[in-house]
């Protein structure tokens, strides 16, 4: 039974950590019939409602800020929408995993954050300065702004100060 986090697009609903032991609970959790996004770095899935976009499902402002920041590939190509669950890769049997410490960390555990940018002249070094933000999708939205702006930032991230 994989623990997964639940990001309902309701941003008056905060994220919340949900076990998933069965593809009812998937799309129970997302509204619809699951579809998988993969995203390689780090390793995770998210699940959206596959008619999300058809049935004119909300925006999910913060699923599509933490996809776009993960994949910059797809920054202002496409939005999720609905309520999206995120957990990690699948495992060699093709069962779901955890959601990776990592992201676990950052979006429930972390109380303060960094920005960190990658330039296109210094692609070996990660550089930020002393703006810190108390709330992670803040930080990402402020990221991804940077990033619009800045023509020689190559990758941003968001850090945990702690």
């Amino acid at each position: 039974m994989p623990l997964g986090a639940l990001l309902p697009h309701d941003e008056d609903q905060a994220p919340r950590l949900v076990n998933l032991a069965t593809l009812r609970d998937f799309q129970t959790a997302v509204g619809g019939y699951i579809e998988a996004v993969t995203i390689e770095s780090p390793a995770t899935t998210l699940f959206v409602d596959e008619d999300g976009k058809v049935k004119g499902s909300p925006v999910n402002r913060r699923a599509t800020i933490l996809w776009w920041l993960l994949v910059p590939q797809a920054r202002h190509q496409d939005v999720l929408r609905g309520n999206i669950v995120l957990i990690g890769p699948p495992n060699k049997e093709g069962q779901s995993t955890d959601l990776p410490e990592e992201l676990r960390h950052l979006l429930f555990d972390a109380k303060s954050f960094k920005i960190e940018v990658q330039t296109i002249d210094s692609q070996d070094t990660w550089s930020g300065n002393r703006q810190v933000f108390t709330d992670y999708f803040t930080a990402a939205t402020s990221a991804l702004s940077l990033a619009d702006r800045w023509t020689t930032v190559e990758l941003v991230r968001v850090v945990t100060t702690d």
